[in-house]
């Protein structure tokens, strides 16, 4: 049953987990865990481990943004032109 408009959205977004952001990692878990899924069992170094992660996967896709960006830029321009 396909969901249409904003009232779909709004019963979509209200049938989904709430959400907390973990104060030590920063990332999103479902509300009913009792811990974060994925900074809960890690130590200081698992912990440093998944935050240099974390920046990279940004970082890679801080990258892929401008990638796509510029390649928007480009298309417009030719279809300017042509």
């Amino acid at each position: 049953m396909p969901l249409g408009g904003l009232g779909g959205r709004a019963a979509w977004e209200k049938m989904q987990p709430k959400r907390v952001k973990c104060e030590r990692c920063g990332l999103q878990y479902r509300e009913s865990l009792a811990q974060c899924r994925w900074c809960g069992d890690l130590d200081e170094i698992g912990l440093s481990r998944l935050m240099v992660k974390k920046e990279r996967q940004f970082q890679s896709n801080k990258w892929l943004g401008k990638m796509f960006f510029l390649a928007a830029i480009i298309i417009a321009m030719l279809l300017m032109l042509s």
